[in-house]
């Protein structure tokens, strides 16, 4: 079972690395540090938000119908740094 990738750690909320990857036809193994893209380091609902934006490109709109709020309060997340 897949399960989703997450780059903050879940007991004292430092930043994760990835050490292995696998590829499950060959059975290839590949071991290192590897970073996370960006993304892994959002909550779910940062991720949501901006996976809706880039779903409805952009459109106020449709942000608005997409997350059932009004344009100030879709804009009002706070700032994240991170990306």
């Amino acid at each position: 079972m897949k399960k989703e990738v997450f780059g903050t750690c879940p007991v004292c909320g430092g930043s994760l690395l990835c050490t292995k990857l696998s590829c499950h036809t060959c059975n290839t193994e590949i071991t290192g540090e590897f970073a996370l893209s960006r993304f892994s380091y959002l909550s779910k609902e940062e991720l949501y938000f901006v996976e809706t934006f880039v779903r409805v490109q952009g459109n106020i709109k449709e942000m608005e119908r997409e997350l059932e709020v009004s344009y100030p309060t879709s804009f009002c997340h706070p700032q994240d740094s991170r990306l």
